[in-house]
């Protein structure tokens, strides 16, 4: 897939401009399975090669704040989800970070060994109740989004644990303390 709504989030390599948005999901689906299907190295116009395509932008992860959210923003109202969680472009300080109000989640912790080698999870906690929030659009809402990071004792690297950092939380939400 190359692009996936789960309840009010939107899983993408990159990330997606509010141009690939207004196609639609299915529609970058099938485009995605077409070009699969051919010589797709032969269409460096395609999606697959675009710069501001949802394998290659930077823009929304590395632009500046009121370009880069403007046009989160766009795509989000768009496809009536409350985030976009992308990839592609390693976050230094080794934590998975957001922009634009939390609605833009930078995931990418450089898991590879190539790069920083630490294990590093996104979490969302949802309450599957019927008082379990929800948005306008119907899908409910995480009570909280975590990173859980892989971590060693320095005295004995054997030793792993995972240390939670909490990326959203909903402040006014009773349910939390029952978790």
């Amino acid at each position: 897939k190359l692009a996936v709504r789960v309840n009010d989030s939107l899983f993408v390599h990159a990330g997606l401009h509010p141009k690939y948005a207004k196609m639609g999901l299915q529609t970058l689906e099938k485009m995605s399975n077409d070009l699969l299907q051919e010589d797709f190295c032969d269409s460096y116009s395609s999606l697959f090669f675009a710069e501001d395509g949802p394998l290659w932008t930077r823009d929304l992860s590395l632009g500046d704040d009121e370009t880069a959210c403007r046009l989160v923003s766009e795509t989000l109202s768009l496809l009536q989800v409350n985030r976009m969680v992308v990839g592609h472009t390693v976050q230094h300080d080794n934590k998975i970070n957001s922009r634009c109000n939390d609605g833009l989640i930078l995931s990418d912790t450089g898991f590879s060994e190539a790069v920083y080698g630490t294990p590093c999870l996104l979490e969302f906690i949802y309450k599957m109740q019927s008082q379990q929030t929800s948005n306008e659009s119907g899908f409910p809402t995480p009570l909280a989004i975590n990173e859980l990071q892989v971590k060693s004792q320095e005295s004995n690297i054997h030793i792993k644990y995972i240390e939670v950092r909490a990326i959203f939380q909903q402040s006014d939400s009773p349910a939390m303390d029952e978790l």
